[in-house]
């Protein structure tokens, strides 16, 4: 049983005699200037995991059509703050951060996708709770140690092209030996999504945006003194930079 004693003030109590109503309300206890500063410094843990998964370049760049791995935002917080404080508890921001990197690192090679599903998570929140279940469990993260899977490419003659193309711009030879899956067959068919975006929109054929790529590949190598890789032919620079001024010399 647990007993209040209440004091009342001289108002109050001839507030209470003229049969004026009563309305208790219970306080927590007062959190400790120690208690609110952690409190912070979680909070402030928090909105780090959250923007360390929303600043991905995965996530930012993700395929068209992808559903999963999808920015989280902040009225999805109060659902998931309890889940988020006991990961940061019990396995700390460090390794939740590296957990990120490997994971995405994981989708860019598609190694999130097989027998034509998609197995990542539809934002930070089902992240966690494997992170969490794998913590528990002594288990490997699924998307750790494991070799590369089979990509799906609804276009895979244009991936092969670009391939065979480069290896026969740059490599001095007629076929590249492109293999899915592969570590560099997801820049082969990136760049093929870029390519089949940018030449509806150019009055030339399909197979001739690829040479032009290369050829602006080949400069920007040259002009950057960069090395020439797969690489350039998907990145970010090279689409949003690069590529569009290339083509803007060509056709005006």
């Amino acid at each position: 049983m647990i007993e209040f004693e209440i004091q009342l003030k001289k108002k109050q109590l001839e507030q209470l005699n003229e049969g004026e109503e009563i309305n208790f309300k219970l306080l927590p206890p007062k959190c400790s200037r120690k208690e609110n500063m952690q409190g912070d410094a979680v909070g402030n843990k928090i909105n780090k995991l959250i923007q360390k998964w929303n600043d991905s370049k995965y996530i930012q760049n993700k395929p068209n059509g992808e559903s999963k791995n999808n920015v989280f935002t902040i009225s999805e917080l109060p659902e998931y703050k309890t889940l988020f404080k006991r990961a940061i508890k019990e396995i700390g921001l460090p390794k939740l951060s590296k957990a990120i990197d490997t994971y995405f690192e994981a989708c860019s090679q598609g190694k999130h996708v097989w027998n034509g599903h998609n197995h990542g998570y539809k934002h930070l929140g089902g992240f966690i709770r494997t992170v969490l279940e794998a913590q528990k469990k002594n288990k490997k993260l699924w998307w750790v140690g494991k070799k590369y899977w089979k990509i799906e490419d609804n276009h895979p003659n244009l991936t092969l092209y670009i391939a065979n193309a480069y290896a026969k711009k740059f490599l001095g030879r007629k076929e590249y030996g492109l293999e899915n899956p592969s570590t560099v067959y997801p820049k082969f068919k990136k760049a093929g999504d870029c390519v089949r975006e940018k030449y509806q929109k150019l009055p030339v054929k399909r197979d001739e945006v690829v040479l032009m790529l290369l050829d602006c590949v080949e400069q920007t190598c040259e002009k950057t003194n960069t090395q020439i890789s797969a690489g350039w032919l998907c990145s970010d620079n090279m689409w949003k930079d690069y590529f569009p001024q290339y083509l803007k010399k060509v056709f005006g």
